[in-house]
């Protein structure tokens, strides 16, 4: 608040007035150490950029999780007292020291911990992300199979029978990035079911490798997806705005509009369901949503919420958004 407002006894006065609550300031909230190799760092703000300064372990690979930084360190140099780290987050330096003890596990074989399939089904040309525990070092091609069902039955209750399909063309590879993470590309047909079967050894870290694992997944048919049109207007062509599409208060996709007054944007391959739009006015270009500041004298940053009507198989939704936040 940058004013006063002063009533007398006589006077009656309308006066709008926004709370909100502000972010808390940028600290370090918490260290642990529950595994050898791996340390997990809580912050109160979401982790925007880091930099290790220096440290008394080789410290492998960074993972952020936005209120959380996982560091991946090698596992047979923890035979010092205490783990050193000077660490750069959010341009504010901190130091992190944690003590070692004997009784401190070893890592579980990395297992699969989640992937970019929508309840099994992935989208047409789209590539499988599979996301594991742990960095991946290596991956022994021989050791993964892909199987696919065979019908063997007219009866649609009897169960799938999954073979090995020798033509399938396909192949596995590491993510140059994000180093937790293995992507799948191939040809794979939409009427057909696929099991991989991951045999033990075949995805290996710093830390061990995998026992059997199984990922079931089937290729959508594009038919069944639809198409989200976007026309934004009378924006301020100096600003940035964020744009999520939201499906029951989760973010779908996000897209970003920068420095123009006018843009089409198209969400597709989209499943049938109620779609929202949240539109925020990106004034410091963060990439994210800013409450206000009461001692710095910052109003939150303002945004819309969009309701779309249903989206069905094979529909295209249009709809128009002027930016009417003054």
């Amino acid at each position: 608040m940058d004013s006063m407002i002063l009533i007398d006894g006589d006077s009656t006065v309308s006066a709008e007035l926004e709370l909100f609550l502000a972010n808390p300031p940028f600290r370090l909230a918490d260290k642990t150490l529950k595994a050898r190799g791996k340390i997990s760092l809580k912050t109160t703000q979401p982790v925007e950029k880091y930099e290790l300064v220096k440290s008394n372990q080789s410290i492998t690979y960074f993972q952020n999780f936005r209120d959380s930084l996982i560091c991946w360190y090698l596992p047979g140099q923890n035979t010092l007292d205490s783990i050193y780290m000077e660490l750069n987050v959010n341009d504010i330096t901190d130091t992190i020291i944690l003590k070692t003890r004997n009784s401190t596990p070893a890592l579980a074989n990395p297992k699969i911990t989640g992937s970019n399939l929508m309840k099994g089904m992935l989208y047409p040309e789209d590539t499988l992300k599979i996301s594991w525990s742990q960095p991946i070092t290596h991956i022994n091609h021989e050791g993964i199979l892909i199987l696919e069902n065979v019908k063997t039955s007219t009866d649609k209750t009897a169960q799938d029978s999954f073979a090995i399909d020798t033509s399938l063309s396909f192949t596995f590879m590491k993510d140059s990035f994000l180093k937790h993470q293995i992507w799948l590309r191939g040809s794979f047909n939409s009427d057909k079911k696929y099991k991989i079967r991951f045999l033990p050894g075949a995805i290996s870290s710093d830390y061990g490798s995998n026992d059997s694992l199984y990922l079931d997944f089937q290729l959508e048919k594009s038919e069944n997806f639809g198409t989200i049109a976007c026309h934004f207007e009378k924006l301020d062509s100096t600003s940035q705005y964020i744009v999520h599409l939201t499906q029951q208060n989760n973010v779908v996709s996000k897209k970003v509009i920068r420095d123009t007054s006018s843009q089409t944007i198209q969400f597709r391959q989209l499943l049938p369901g109620t779609y929202k739009l949240e539109v925020i006015l990106d004034h410091n270009r963060n990439g994210r949503w800013d409450p206000g500041d009461y001692f710095r004298k910052l109003q939150p940053e303002k945004k819309m919420d969009i309701a779309l009507e249903e989206l069905r198989k094979n529909w295209d939704i249009e709809t128009t958004i002027k930016w009417d936040k003054e």
